[in-house]
């Protein structure tokens, strides 16, 4: 018995439309230095 797939959630839609400044703002790269949740730099490259 294949295991129940749930739904998709619409994210794409979202950080394209609604949430995407939310989602900038989240990610600002001064933001990011600032409070030193990452190493942006080396985050940087894993995300590609």
């Amino acid at each position: 018995m294949a295991w129940p797939n749930g739904f998709d959630a619409p994210v794409a839609g979202w950080l394209h439309r609604p949430l995407r400044e939310w989602a900038e703002a989240l990610l600002d790269e001064l933001r990011l230095r600032r409070e030193g949740l990452f190493n942006v730099v080396a985050d940087a490259h894993v995300v590609g």
